[in-house]
């Protein structure tokens, strides 16, 4: 499912831009721009998301291209499941070369996402500049 929220403009160097749900976006929602300079926006979240989750996401405006989020009874830990969603975006050649940053509150999920080439920014310090 895609929102549809916003007019993107074309970017030459999109860069791929992966948000954390709780205490990242969800904390900072009333801060947070909309990226409209056509970067493509994934939220990757841990939990399992349903009806009520999806409607206010959308609720609050905010704008994303892909949502990746626990499967039902999906028992991976947060850093292996998050990993495992965004794994081709690293590994496709379409994706590869392009800059890839993880914003996220959880010290294991930004190390794996390192590893993996990902830039990082931690949400906790993140949020706490913009308070």
């Amino acid at each position: 499912m895609k929102t549809k929220f916003i007019q993107r403009l074309w970017n030459v160097e999109p860069k791929i831009r992966i948000y954390d749900l709780d205490g990242t976006i969800i904390d900072s929602s009333h801060r947070a721009r909309h990226d409209k300079n056509g970067d493509t926006i994934i939220l990757c979240t841990a939990r399992e998301l349903g009806k009520w989750d999806m409607e206010y996401i959308h609720s609050m405006g905010i704008y994303y291209d892909y949502i990746y989020s626990r499967p039902i009874g999906d028992t991976r830990p947060d850093w292996k499941l998050k990993t495992d969603l965004c794994r081709h975006l690293f590994n496709f050649r379409q994706y590869k070369e392009i800059e890839k940053i993880l914003y996220d509150d959880n010290q294991l999920n930004l190390g794996a996402f390192l590893d993996l080439g990902a830039k990082i920014c931690n949400a906790k310090e993140w949020n706490g500049r913009y308070a």
